[in-house]
């Protein structure tokens, strides 16, 4: 187990649905303490900036003890996790922001969300528990796996994403790695233009790919080490 004052390090890479084909995209590296009372990163002075993060009781994020912790305490077996994580009050009542209507998310949907959120920002996860989880995705109703979808950096895998049905604007993916499940990234696809707020200039056009990859994702001593 990590100590509370040990860090979480990781390094993304995003390619942003309206930026040039060509583009490298852009790197982000950022440390978080494993206490999530701490998060650091280097700004634009190329100086190492830590800052201290108070507490949000309305906010639905979790310091990576909080999710290590939470993570602990999920049954194995893949109907009760399931179960359990459809069914968490965390996830169905934060967060809360004030003067915003909480949509209501069906349980099918919930449980894929909560899922992804632990595969994706898990630190150590038990073999036993991740293989559970992989089991538990492949019962929820409406889970669909594409294979060969590339995330932002190239890399290609099993694409997830879960059909809401009728006419989507836009396909989302987690991506896996096809050997070893490991986290990739996401993908995104607009199948429409998409317009906001009556602009008759798209926002986003049929076609546009937002791309995302979790490069490194682990355990430090301190802010500014590297994996």
């Amino acid at each position: 187990m990590p100590r509370p004052d040990q860090w979480h390090y990781t390094r993304t890479l995003d390619k942003q649905a309206n930026e040039d084909p060509g583009s490298p995209g852009t790197t982000r590296e950022g440390w978080i303490r494993y206490d999530g009372k701490q998060a650091a990163g280097y700004g634009e002075d190329g100086r190492m900036h830590v800052s201290d993060v108070p507490p949000d009781p309305g906010d639905d994020d979790l310091s990576p003890q909080q999710y290590d912790a939470k993570l602990r305490r999920l049954p194995t077996d893949p109907e009760n996790l399931l179960a359990h994580v459809s069914g968490d009050r965390h996830w169905i009542d934060l967060p809360v922001e004030e003067g915003v209507k909480k949509n209501v998310e069906p349980p099918n949907a919930r449980a894929f969300r909560v899922i992804f959120l632990y595969l994706e920002r898990h630190v150590v996860m038990p073999p036993k528990l991740e293989g559970a989880m992989f089991r538990a995705l492949m019962k929820i109703p409406r889970m669909v796996v594409e294979k060969d979808v590339a995330d932002a950096a190239g890399r290609r895998g099993l694409g997830i994403r879960f059909d809401w049905g009728g006419d989507p604007g836009t396909l989302s993916y987690h991506i896996l790695d096809p050997r070893t499940y490991r986290y990739l990234g996401s993908r995104r696809v607009w199948l429409r233009d998409e317009h906001v707020d009556g602009d008759p200039e798209p926002a986003f056009r049929a076609g546009s790919v937002w791309t995302t990859a979790l490069l490194a994702s682990g355990i430090v001593d301190r802010p500014g080490q590297r994996l």
